[in-house]
């Protein structure tokens, strides 16, 4: 249904309307939430540790401890998202 169609009775789509075209299954509708919290958990995360210690920026692999787990941490972020939008 595109935007600004109606259905066949001439009214505006309901939600009951639209349901059979969501491309959510119902494992998506569970997964999302979960990686919603995750992905905003380490986007807040890793970027506070960067105050904390010196050259714990997180923009590559390798170097101090406090670097490494930034790193890791926008890594999980990342690979979340991917893993939600496959």
């Amino acid at each position: 249904m595109e935007r600004g169609e109606t259905t066949p009775t001439g009214k505006l789509p309901t939600v009951p309307d639209l349901l059979p075209h969501l491309l959510w299954a119902l494992e998506d509708l569970r997964r999302t939430p979960w990686g919603m919290i995750v992905v905003a958990w380490t986007i807040v995360v890793a970027p506070a540790i960067d105050p904390l210690f010196p050259d714990a920026r997180g923009l590559a692999f390798g170097g101090n401890v406090p670097n490494t787990v930034a790193f890791l941490l926008f890594y999980v972020g990342i690979v979340t998202v991917v893993w939600w939008w496959r």
